[in-house]
């Protein structure tokens, strides 16, 4: 699904069905009431930004990714207040924080690219992260 989104932002397809995606991603939303385990916080957080993000790419609506970096900002505040750690200057915030800032540096570096050299900047750099928003490892 991420792959589709990258080829729709890039300009490489752009008939992507957006209804039947968000139908597939319906499909594997995590159900926190069939849970007794923290990770289906971060779970369903995820998949909520993939239906914003869906929605963004739909509506081409860039306001709705701030959207999800606000929801990426909670999932992070989450896991700290669930492992009894202070919030309050916590290295995930800021990690997050210097992350966000580097993504946006990175774009206004190369905005004189065409979108889809843009995009495929950031693809990868965003393939090179060896952890979440949460600290764990990525494999």
């Amino acid at each position: 699904m991420l792959n589709l989104v990258w080829e729709f932002v890039g300009g490489k397809n752009q008939r992507i069905d957006f209804q039947k995606q968000l139908d597939k991603l319906e499909i594997i939303t995590p159900d926190p009431e069939q849970y007794d385990i923290y990770g289906v916080w971060p779970a369903l957080d995820a998949t909520v930004a993939m239906a914003t993000l869906l929605g963004a790419c739909e509506r081409w609506d860039l306001s709705e990714i701030e959207a999800i970096a606000d929801l990426s900002m909670a999932t992070i505040q989450g896991y700290i207040e669930a492992v009894g750690d202070a919030v309050q200057d916590h290295p995930l915030i800021h990690s997050e924080l210097s992350f966000v800032e580097a993504l946006l540096a990175l774009i206004a570096v190369n905005a004189h690219r065409g979108r889809a050299e843009v995009v495929a900047v950031l693809k990868a750099s965003l393939g090179e992260q060896e952890v979440t928003n949460i600290g764990l490892a990525i494999e």
